[in-house]
């Protein structure tokens, strides 16, 4: 609005199906934000249609129409009221006195009940202004039960996780896998981490949308996202499972269709323990041999393990559709965490 004689998206073009999700990355200024905000009618296109099943949504009342978006935000706003109520307003309308059953299941869907029942009034409990009696993870995780509530059919993340500790992350990120699930859903990822497993990945660059594709096709094709996949992936926490990623794709294109070639390269250059290996195998889309290395390394080590371990063994049963051993390895971490 500030700037008229400039437009912020130019020649955008990008279809989605519905239960597809789809992750918008680039620089900052690229614009990613501002397809959020035609989407939600914040503004209207000067040139252009967004369609919505068909219909131009410019023909739509805009409460309708967000009425069927969800919106989990990188800073969700907490109101100075209780749990109840926080997450009532997911509702379509936001009305108040929504079924208390169904913001329960809501929050156990969101990984969220346990933390407010351990509040001295449980899910009654004032969170305070802001939310200030969360953290940053339960904050998000409020805004994920929200979203559950409301069930839209379309659902916007703002890279929720990107400013939370491994910890907090890994739960959200569980939760947030949770409600995308079959929705279509839109990503705007900050860390490439998040959406190394997208169906597809929309590049973006001073409005413009200048490449296509999954992670493992963008990165070996070069370019800009293989500029930040390499600014990102050579430092950090997970720098070490996702740079072997990255080096088995340079050196051996179809490393990603093959976890042998990859694994084979990685272990080659750097000794990787079992957990090490399943990471790569996970991240290869190479379910079977991550679950079955993970498992060796929960065999190995009976005493000392990563807990996170079973999470990596539930995301990898859920990618394979096998729910029931996806649940059994989530109630195996959430025993881990009571215990804790």
């Amino acid at each position: 609005p500030g700037q008229p004689d400039r437009s912020a998206i130019d020649g955008y073009a990008v279809g989605v199906e519905p239960g597809e999700p789809v992750a918008l990355v680039g620089p900052s200024g690229a614009g990613k934000a501002t397809v959020f905000q035609l989407l939600l009618r914040f503004y209207d296109p000067e040139s252009g249609a967004i369609r919505f099943d068909g219909v131009d949504i410019r023909s739509v009342d805009p409460a309708a129409l967000r009425a069927r978006i969800g919106l989990v935000p990188q800073d969700p706003v907490i109101f100075a009221a209780d749990a109840w109520e926080n997450i009532g307003y997911g509702c379509p309308g936001g009305r108040p006195g929504a079924d208390r059953a169904a913001i329960r299941a809501a929050a156990d869907a969101a990984a969220a009940s346990a933390f407010l029942d351990r509040l001295p009034q449980g899910f009654d409990s004032f969170l305070g202004e802001k939310g200030v009696r969360l953290s940053g993870g339960e904050r998000q995780r409020i805004a994920i039960a929200r979203a559950i509530l409301r069930d839209p059919a379309v659902l916007l993340l703002d890279e929720a996780t990107s400013a939370l500790d491994a910890e907090s992350e890994r739960l959200v990120q569980t939760a947030l896998e949770r409600l995308m699930a079959g929705r279509t859903t839109l990503i705007i990822a900050h860390r490439l981490a998040t959406v190394l497993k997208a169906d597809r990945i929309v590049v973006m660059d001073t409005g413009r949308i200048v490449a296509t594709g999954n992670h493992a096709d963008l990165v070996a094709g070069g370019g800009l996202y293989a500029r930040l996949a390499k600014l990102q992936f050579e430092a950090g926490d997970d720098a070490t499972a996702y740079q072997r990623y990255l080096t088995g794709i340079s050196e051996y294109p179809r490393a990603h269709e093959s976890y042998l070639g990859l694994i084979a390269l990685v272990s080659a250059a750097i000794p990787v323990d079992e957990f090490q290996r399943g990471l790569v195998d996970y991240y290869a889309n190479a379910y079977n041999p991550a679950i079955a290395a993970f498992q060796r390394y929960l065999d190995a080590n009976p005493d000392d393990y990563r807990a996170d371990t079973y999470l990596y063994l539930a995301w990898s049963y859920e990618a394979q559709g096998d729910r029931e051993a996806a649940l059994a390895q989530l109630d195996a971490y959430a025993a881990l965490e009571a215990a804790d």
